[in-house]
């Protein structure tokens, strides 16, 4: 939770990348949280940005069970599930 409310954070002080960055480490380890960041007033500011609707996207995905998952089980591989999220 404390990665969650340090993208809330960082959206809220206008620091989108670290924002997006904690937000998808976040989603990570708990990919439920994405219906959290869906309506989370503190996502506003960068709710339009393309990489955090990716990162729902691709935590839609997670969540359903249909992404691999990393040698540890409950998480996954931060580096392959932000693949292609550069700006």
């Amino acid at each position: 939770m404390i990665l969650y409310n340090i993208a809330c954070l960082e959206s809220l002080l206008g620091r989108t990348d670290d924002a997006i960055r904690h937000l998808g480490e976040s989603l990570a380890a708990w990919p439920d949280y994405k219906e959290l960041a869906t309506g989370d007033d503190d996502f506003a500011a960068v709710r339009d940005d393309a990489r955090f609707q990716a990162l729902i996207a691709r935590f839609s995905l997670v969540a359903g069970g249909r992404l691999g998952r990393s040698r540890e089980p409950g998480r996954r591989s931060l580096d392959a599930d932000l693949t292609g999220l550069d700006r």
